[in-house]
């Protein structure tokens, strides 16, 4: 009874873990391994069915975070964790919050206050029954408001999901394990303080390492499927679920529908593989110099992983993901040569070969497709002409191999809109396997149209060039190919065929991509396509422009963003958009909606803006986005704190070049609106906001 210290009972009896506090971080723990696998692997996270159940899952973060904090609450029990100031303060006190916590905090409850408050103040409702905007008189003018009540209540449970992971994955990697609290006695902290001071390089917490572990797992096994499904062509993601959007099977990837998403969400796993990689190599070495003890080489089993994620970028035919997979790279490489004393002659020559492993799989694999796909020109050219040809002639001239061919070919199509919704009216010029040629002249208002069939056309085509002179007017189509009139059998449909009472108007024109017509044969080597008006003939409003498109096959790098001149329309409505919602925005995720009242009936009615940052800026204005923008610049930058895990420069530099280059990737495409990526982010920016810099 004489060593009997109430003192000392109390303080055992908060450091002794509650039972039910265990089971909620055990239950923490399950739902983030969870999230992280069934956000890219169910499809990317973009159906409802996932979207829910992920959501769901980060509010079982977020609810047994708050058991957690009600129980230290309750019992005074204060967990070990890496944000122990110093071995004076003790393990069981309480760690104070500094203003980068408290800040962040105070961020996180504005913006989804900001959401709430235009939700509870909405403008309007969108009705999708009946195409139109069901106004609300009572709001008021000068708080956040929303467009479309409907699509904000959606984001805001989005938010509120990806808001309880961040908080729930900041508070479970920075409690230690039962092992770590075992070593951390003051006199054995201060001697593991010492030991790795004389090591000079930071062990790696066990919860950290295990996250980061099934982080690369996961990412090289998505770039290995995503791989082996380009290579087979099926066009059923995971060869299970059909894309819902007309498209080829190389527009996704893996298990994501449009490839740039699944090689966004692979360039930002890809950094971080080779920083934990280099970490874990480090720590071994330094272990081993100073103990003589040898530690596992499990660590080695990233290598494989990382070459398929180097490649993967290239695969998917991705233009972004190439993109940011070189800025990737390069950014990389200059921070190893310019960073002294980082690697050794082995280490560097070891880096050096797992970098050319993925760039020679790359090559071997996906450089010739990705190749012809950056070398491809803009499918679409705008004339900017409103008045109808009723008579013209087109020309289309190209060196062609002789037939038969591996498929058939779209020369080209004039029509008076991109969009098959909106069309009225088109001309279309096909080339079949065998070497038919056919035109069709089609009015979808009358229901009505005109086509021919000249099968007397392989014989032109022996010579390997084809100049194909088409003669259109009301009286019906004549063809002259290589200076030989074609006979064609024609068949007519609809009332009044030959009159038209809706004309092409050539203000859209396609022209088929760069593409090889025969396998083993070279691609087109030159094409050119006119349309001139039969000004002889001309009515008094017809258009009498002439039309000239010239196709060459030299490759530049402008032609990297060539194809992504159908989305300057949408550009040039966005900035208008932002103008008009510049203060307080339109309400999150209602630009899709909102948009309805800024593109022509004829255009296509898209659902992102293809610029997260200014998609975002319309969605919340000024005072919304500024502040989201010092949240994500407060958790993704690390400072010299006495609280918080001391990690290697290597994982550091990785987390900022991945969290770089998904908001790289963000400036021309649309990674941000997809949940499994954007869960990914939330991640990587709570382990960012989790480490401090020694």
């Amino acid at each position: 009874m004489s060593n009997f210290n109430p003192k000392k009972l109390s303080h055992r009896s908060r450091n002794r873990t509650p039972k039910l506090y265990r089971w909620a971080d055990i239950g923490t723990e399950a739902l983030i391994y969870f999230t992280i696998i069934f956000g890219p692997w169910a499809f990317g996270t973009v159906h409802d069915w996932a979207i829910t159940t992920m959501n769901l899952a980060n509010y079982g973060i977020g609810l047994l975070l708050m058991t957690k904090w009600v129980i230290r609450w309750k019992t005074e029990y204060q967990p070990a964790r890496w944000t122990s100031h110093s071995q004076n303060d003790g393990e069981s006190d309480s760690p104070k919050r500094d203003w980068r916590t408290k800040t962040v905090g105070f961020l996180t409850l504005y913006m989804l206050g900001y959401i709430l408050v235009s939700i509870l103040n909405a403008r309007s409702t969108y009705n999708w029954d009946f195409n139109f905007f069901e106004y609300e008189e009572t709001y008021i003018k000068w708080l956040p408001h929303t467009y479309d009540k409907a699509a904000t209540i959606q984001s805001l449970c989005n938010f509120l999901g990806l808001a309880c992971c961040f908080w729930g994955v900041r508070d479970w990697v920075l409690e230690k394990t039962r092992t770590e609290r075992m070593e951390s006695t003051s006199e054995e902290d201060d001697s593991q303080h010492m030991f790795q001071e004389e090591i000079s390089v930071p062990s790696i917490p066990n919860r950290l390492k295990k996250l980061l572990w099934l982080l690369c797992i996961s990412g090289g096994l998505l770039a290995l499927i995503g791989i082996v499904q380009r290579l087979d062509g099926t066009p059923k993601l995971l060869w299970i679920l059909e894309r819902e959007q007309f498209g080829s099977p190389t527009q996704s990837f893996g298990p994501f529908g449009y490839r740039g998403n699944g090689a966004s969400y692979i360039n930002m796993i890809l950094p971080l593989a080779v920083g934990f990689l280099m970490w874990m190599m480090q720590y071994a070495k330094s272990v081993r110099m100073k103990t003589g003890r040898k530690s596992s080489e499990s660590r080695f089993t990233l290598i494989p992983a990382i070459c398929m994620m180097i490649a993967a970028p290239f695969i998917s035919l991705s233009r972004g993901g190439f993109v940011v997979l070189g800025y990737i790279l390069l950014v990389g490489i200059i921070w190893v040569l310019f960073k002294r004393n980082l690697l050794k002659g082995q280490q560097k020559a070891g880096l050096g070969i797992i970098l050319l492993m993925g760039i020679g799989l790359s090559y071997y694999i996906g450089w010739e497709p990705l190749l012809k796909r950056l070398n491809s020109q803009n499918l679409w050219y705008e004339t900017q002409i409103e008045a109808p040809n009723y008579e013209e002639k087109i020309e289309y001239i190209a060196d062609l191999p002789a037939p038969p061919y591996d498929r058939n070919h779209t020369l080209f199509m004039i029509s008076d809109s991109q969009s098959r919704k909106f069309r009225k009216s088109y001309f279309q010029a096909d080339l079949y396997k065998s070497g038919t040629l056919r035109t069709l002249l089609s009015d979808y208002t009358s229901k009505s149209y005109i086509q021919t069939t000249y099968t007397n056309l392989t014989e032109v085509l022996e010579s390997g060039s084809l100049k194909l002179e088409i003669i259109r007017n009301s009286d019906g189509i004549k063809s002259i190919a290589n200076e030989t009139a074609l006979i064609g059998i024609e068949k007519r449909s609809g009332k009044n065929p030959p009159t038209w009472n809706h004309p092409v108007i050539p203000n859209e024109i396609l022209v088929h991509k760069k593409t090889a017509l025969k396998k083993g044969e070279p691609d087109l080597q030159s094409r050119l396509l006119s349309v001139e008006p039969i000004t002889s003939k001309a009515s008094p409003g017809q258009n009498k422009e002439s039309i000239q498109l010239t196709l060459d096959e030299n490759w530049s790098f402008s032609q990297i963003f060539s194809n992504m001149s159908s989305r300057d329309r949408i550009y040039e409505d966005s900035l208008r958009m932002a103008k008009d919602y510049r203060m307080l925005g339109c309400g999150s995720g209602a630009w899709g909606t909102v948009y309805f009242l800024y593109h022509d009936a004829d255009e296509v009615w898209d659902a992102w803006v293809h610029c997260d940052w200014l998609e975002y800026w319309i969605n919340f204005g000024f005072f919304g986005t500024v502040p989201g923008f010092i949240l994500l610049i407060i958790t993704s930058i690390s400072f010299k704190a006495k609280s918080g895990i001391t990690s290697h420069a290597w994982m550091r530099t990785a987390l900022n070049i991945a969290i770089t280059g998904c908001l790289l990737h963000a400036l021309f495409d649309f990674p941000l609106q997809v949940i499994s990526i954007m869960h990914l982010f939330v991640i990587l920016c709570a382990v960012k906001f989790a480490i401090r810099r020694a």
